[in-house]
């Protein structure tokens, strides 16, 4: 029920302190607010989380780093798979015979991608080609460190850009077969979609690479990576091609 939350909307019209100081059971949050920074950002709240345990280092305390922790948190531990969800993962896994290879996950989110007049997507055309560029450099990297076979992950909202990809490295490529969708009509539905679904798998793949490659802006990939804090990551920003090209 509505009542037993408060949460903070596109507007982040709740304040942290009204959501701080709420007495409703559940706190609802978009990443986008900036809750999260607040409260790992502030030192008023850093002796609250040393003794909870999210300062790892309390004799070198970053704001970064304690916010990877909480974020750790947040989505291993308070956030929980259905066990038949879970049990798909694992098939998943067992059928691209995960354990086989070392894996780069390359995350791609193209949403609006185009449209000048779209103040919030994600990419450039030019910047997606960064992605397979970067993931080169990593897999050239990763076979001085491994005896494993390098495989790339590839998570994409666009057929087309997985398609190329395939074509283009088919000896890296790999992928679930389903096709990804987490659009808001999925989340109202009171059954689960097999787009949704599929999405659900593709993020906690994402977190089970060795390394990954990220649409920064993609609240998608930064949930995938931060259930693994430590894992290298790499993120793509909206015309990084251009800082490439300089």
């Amino acid at each position: 029920m509505k009542s037993d939350y408060i949460g903070s909307d596109e507007t982040c019209h709740n304040t942290p302190e009204e959501i701080l100081h709420s007495t409703k059971q559940f706190v609802v949050l978009r990443t986008t607010c900036k809750l999260t920074d607040y409260i790992c950002f502030n030192e008023e709240f850093w002796p609250f989380l040393d003794r909870n345990g999210f300062i790892l280092h309390p004799h070198l305390k970053s704001g970064a780093d304690i916010r990877k922790t909480v974020y750790s948190f947040l989505y291993n531990q308070v956030i929980k798979l259905q066990p038949d969800i879970a049990e798909g993962v694992i098939a998943v896994k067992k059928k691209l015979h995960w354990d086989d290879y070392y894996i780069i996950g390359i995350q791609i989110r193209t949403g609006k991608l185009g449209i000048k007049d779209a103040p919030n997507h994600f990419l450039e055309v030019r910047d997606i080609d960064l992605f397979s560029r970067y993931a080169l450099i990593q897999t050239e990297k990763a076979m001085n460190m491994t005896t494993k076979p390098v495989k790339w992950y590839v998570a994409c909202d666009n057929r087309m850009v997985k398609a190329k990809l395939s074509k283009t490295y088919p000896k890296y490529f790999m992928t679930n077969s389903c096709t990804l969708s987490h659009s808001n009509k999925d989340l109202e539905r009171n059954v689960r979609s097999s787009g949704l679904l599929c999405a659900l798998y593709d993020s906690y793949l994402l977190s089970a690479v060795d390394e990954a490659i990220i649409t920064a802006k993609s609240t998608f990939g930064i949930l995938a990576v931060n259930r693994s804090p430590r894992m290298k990551r790499i993120q793509i920003m909206k015309g990084d091609w251009k800082k490439l090209k300089e």
